[in-house]
This record gives C-alpha cells, structure tokens and sequence, in this order.
C-alpha cells in the first residue's frame, strides 16, 4: 500500500499544480483583456495621431506648425509602445505558463520513478555502474544508502533527452510511453520549445531545427505560446502522466 500512497500522493500534487498554473493563466488573461478594454481614451489617442500622420501622407496641410508635428510624432510613438506592451503581456504570460507546466511533468517523472526505485532497489542494479568504496561508504554516511543510490539515478536521468528519459523507463520499469497515446515526438517538441523559451528567448535556433525535423520555424524565428498551443501541451502531458501512474501501480503495487 505504501507504494499506492505515494504515487497518489505525487498524482495529486501534479494535478493542482497544474490546476493552479491553469487558473492563474485564465486569471491573468481576464485582467489584461479588461484592462486593455478599459483603454477607450487611449485606443482614440492612437487614432487620432494616425489621422494626423495620414493628412501628412496625402500631402493635406496638417493642423499646427512643426511643433506640434514633433509632438504628434512622439506621442504616437510613446502610445505604440504602450500597445506593444499589451499585446506582449499575453504572450508572456503563456510562454511562463508554458515553462512552468514542463517543469511540473519533469519533475513528476523523477518524482515517480524515484517512489518505484526505493521500495524496489533491486531494479538499481546496473552491471555498467560501479562505486569505489570511497563512496558507497560517503553514500551510506550521509543517510540512506538506497535512498541516495535513487537520487543520483535521477539526477542523472534528470539530464537526459526525453528519448532518452523514454528508453531508460522502457528498459528498466518496461514501460513504453509511446503507448500512452502522446508520440515521442510530440514530447520532445514540447521539450524543445521549452528549452527555446528559457535559454534563447525564444528565438529558434539551428539546435532545435536539428531536433525537431521538418519544423515550420526558420532560424531566427520567434516561437509563440498561444492558447491553443498551452492547452494542447497540457493535455498531452496530462496523458502521459496518466498513463506512467496507472501503469506503474499495474506492475509494482504487488
């Protein structure tokens, strides 16, 4: 039973994480919409110095002497960064979202993995790893030796490709997560765009076009997290969990 606790345990705590970055997403995306309507004077602002711009454009006499035009000019100016602000503001929020849901499903998997590694230690055994006694002896010092055994195990996988992660969960918990109904594929352009958002800004580079094949990006271009795409990548992730949690009580609860 103690392995059925635990693994509910983690499930739950996946679950209103992600629940809670859902609510603080429509939350978020609430206020800027209202905000952002609440901007009538600001909206006309902007058409206002458009007109004046377009009198210019159509070679009309504009209303002022060429004060007034720097004025207009810079005013204009300051409006149309504020409007960028706006639109930006929504896509930051996504793209942080979109961050912090990946980072929830990395660190289910350890968290997992790691719950079926302690109470089944047997499966640590690995002919390709040795220990001097330096540090079994530094292992069983610090505390449990098993439990210390599992974390680095995790640490290491933790630095893995997810192909990488999804081989090492099929060869020793003989699980194939292509079976869950969520491709690899699609785990790893998940991966991919995170690792995008928070080491590039965003920006696509010749690393992810190499890792994610027949990509409609271009180097250079700019990934964007929209509604769709966070709900999309949270469902598939959801799947995934789904499906690793189920199958791991199928096989270890005995």
């Amino acid at each position: 039973m103690a392995l059925v606790d635990d693994v509910e345990k983690i499930v739950r705590n996946y679950k209103e994480v992600t629940n809670s970055i859902e609510r603080v997403l429509i939350a978020g995306t609430k206020a800027i919409n209202e905000d952002f309507l609440k901007q009538s004077e600001f909206i006309e602002s902007i058409n206002q110095r458009f007109a004046f711009l377009e009198e210019i454009t159509h070679k009309k006499k504009p209303k002022g002497d060429a004060n007034t035009l720097v004025r207009q000019f810079n005013e204009l100016k300051t409006d149309l960064q504020t409007l960028n602000k706006f639109m930006l503001q929504p896509q930051v929020l996504f793209s942080m979202s979109f961050i912090y849901l990946v980072a929830v499903f990395d660190a289910y998997i350890t968290d997992i993995l790691s719950v079926v590694l302690k109470q089944k230690p047997e499966m640590l055994k690995n002919g390709e790893k040795k220990l001097s006694y330096d540090k079994l002896i530094e292992l069983h010092l610090s505390g449990d030796l098993i439990s210390n055994l599992v974390e680095m195990e995790m640490n290491e996988l933790g630095y893995k490709s997810i192909e990488d992660q999804a081989k090492y969960i099929k060869s020793r918990f003989g699980i194939d997560l292509a079976e869950s109904g969520v491709s690899i594929d699609d785990l790893v352009e998940i991966r991919a765009k995170r690792n995008l958002l928070v080491h590039n800004n965003g920006v696509v580079n010749s690393i992810f076009l190499q890792t994610i094949k027949n990509s409609p990006y271009k180097q250079g271009d700019k990934i964007e997290i929209k509604s769709k795409d966070w709900r999309l990548s949270n469902e598939k992730l959801f799947n995934v969990q789904e499906f690793l949690s189920s199958r791991i009580l199928e096989k270890f609860q005995k």
